[in-house]
């Protein structure tokens, strides 16, 4: 291998430095080969002869600073650079008496040294890895080296990843690395403490004023809710954000309650939110002082402003008739309350089986899926719900809890978490439903982020489809439909399903273990819907039985 020879480049060198002791000073140090290169790139690059001695100066000043040396092929960080550069800059400060340091100094020191290292490779490949995702959403330098030299550098980029294996576009990326940086200065979080609601809101109401790039009032506002949508995320990420606290008269009582449904009687998470949002209800309206505080007279008001003012239905009431008592049956074991409150509260009559289920004529699902088989794009995920809804009738909780893992393709199965009862059950695979399914995997599901549930939201960060979603996607088909219901939810298809079953000639029994029913009672509410056994009951010939 041809060895270097400094004196090939004299020449060039005494085209820079006139003086001998200055060339014989260049050529004398560290890492000539490449100091030379690097001269020689910028002098193509149209750099003028004062610009380059400039560079040759800086490139010794690096190599001293640095203790960069031929035999060593260490890799340097940029923190060692930033180190280097503050120290030269102090250092020139004090050469020319000045008071602060030299910030051009500093400038020029670190864009050289940078610029320099990596093209010759030795700069730290947290810079130069093309599998940082810094690197690739920002190419120009300055913003790399913003970017990548900013406190919380793993949990920033920590958190970008997240997003992008979620499907996050390269513009949300961005966005969000940026933000990053003004929750840090604003917030401070890189002390480790933790953050609370309030505290968010302060800093995004700040930003919301400082930000240069605002033009307009809402330009104002939507910075402000960017700021707050990245911190709470990003915090809440890395288990630093504290929720606001919701606070309601009597709310220790209240959790007490709940506390002892949960444990001792041991009510399911569904029910004991739904009595949580009915006794937050009950006293934020009537807003009590103490349990003492609360009379048979306070308990009529709020019965009366119920079916009033709410417009609540008759079975309504007597769901928070029942919940109250048991309340307050509760609080006179822990005696906070007497026992005149549960005799007051009377339940108005309701009847078993009074109300016919709201259900989707057949006709109308049957459009819906000839419909839904021919779109693109999320149709496809729409179809495969709603075959799932219509022909299995599967609760919106049981929809969207369903994970890829339930479906056995070898055996054709799909496997049900029953959200009342929570028993377990297999049920076969129906094939148009497999079908349906596996097409939507394969063409529109998001398989990059590894997500466990079956059906996913839209939009990045594509996570499982919620019953908000799913309701509100059942009420829009149905409503172009045109067709008349009490109820526009996916449960509708349900009742729908079981109506059509019994149509056919499906006993009770057959229906009730489609559905996962314990009780046939359950499932005998839909026989008040079967219209086609009660007309020809209604059509029999009573004269011949007589």
């Amino acid at each position: 291998m041809e060895c270097y020879n400094p004196l090939n480049d004299i020449a060039m060198l005494e085209k820079f430095f006139k003086d001998k002791r200055a060339t014989k000073k260049h050529l004398e140090a560290p890492m000539l080969k490449e100091r030379d290169e690097f001269l020689t790139f910028k002098l193509n690059q149209g750099r003028s002869q004062k610009r380059l001695l400039s560079i040759a100066d800086y490139l010794l000043i690096i190599v001293e600073k640095l203790n960069l040396t031929d035999d060593d092929y260490r890799k340097v960080s940029i923190q060692e650079i930033e180190k280097a550069a503050t120290e030269w800059s102090v250092y020139k400060m004090k050469r020319y008496k000045r008071h602060k340091p030299v910030p051009t100094a500093k400038k020029y020191f670190f864009e050289i040294a940078f610029v320099w290292l990596e093209r010759i490779g030795r700069l730290d490949d947290l810079y130069t890895d093309k599998e940082n995702i810094l690197n690739r959403l920002f190419c120009q330098r300055r913003f790399r080296i913003r970017y990548l030299t900013y406190p919380m550098l793993s949990e920033r980029i920590s958190h970008l990843e997240k997003w992008e294996n979620a499907g996050a576009a390269r513009f949300t990326l961005r966005e969000m690395s940026s933000y990053q940086l003004h929750i840090i200065d604003l917030l401070h979080i890189d002390d480790g403490r933790m953050i609370t609601h309030e505290e968010i809101c302060k800093a995004a109401n700040a930003w919301m004023v400082s930000n240069p790039n605002r033009s307009a009032d809402a330009n104002i506002i939507h910075c402000r809710e960017n700021f707050m949508v990245y911190a709470k995320d990003w915090l809440s990420s890395m288990g630093k954000y504290i929720p606001p606290t919701e606070s309601f008269p009597l709310k220790e009582n209240v959790m007490s309650y709940l506390v002892w449904l949960k444990e001792s009687k041991g009510y399911s998470l569904q029910t004991v939110n739904m009595r949580y949002n009915m006794l937050k209800n009950f006293m934020t309206d009537m807003a009590p002082v103490n349990m003492h505080n609360i009379s048979p007279q306070t308990l009529d008001t709020y019965i009366i402003h119920r079916s009033e003012r709410d417009g609540c239905s008759r079975r309504t009431i007597a769901n928070t008739v029942s919940v109250l008592r048991d309340f307050f049956s509760f609080g006179y074991m822990k005696g906070w309350n007497s026992d005149i409150l549960i005799a007051a509260l009377n339940r108005p009559r309701t009847y078993r089986h009074e109300d016919i289920p709201s259900y989707v004529p057949w006709e109308t699902t049957r459009s819906i899926l000839v419909k839904k088989s021919q779109d693109t794009g999320n149709g496809i995920r729409d179809y495969a719900i709603f075959l799932l809804l219509a022909i299995y009738g599967l609760r919106s909780s049981e929809v969207t809890g369903l994970k890829l893992t339930d479906i056995d393709w070898r055996k054709e199965q799909i496997f049900i978490r029953r959200a009342k009862s929570g028993r377990p059950q297999i049920m076969p695979l129906l094939p148009v439903v497999g079908e349906a399914i596996l097409r939507y995997i394969k063409e529109v599901r998001y398989n990059k982020g590894k997500c466990e549930y079956l059906f996913l939201g839209r939009l990045a960060p594509h996570r499982p489809l919620t019953g908000g979603a799913l309701n509100r996607m059942t009420r829009t088909e149905l409503r172009k439909t045109g067709v008349v219901l009490k109820h526009y939810g996916p449960h509708s298809f349900r009742h729908g399903c079981a109506t059509k079953l019994i149509n056919t000639g499906f006993s009770l029994k057959e229906i009730a273990d489609l559905f996962g029913h314990v009780r046939l009672d359950t499932t005998r509410t839909y026989a008040k819907a079967d219209l086609t056994t009660l007309r020809e009951v209604a059509n029999m010939e009573w004269e011949d039985l007589v």
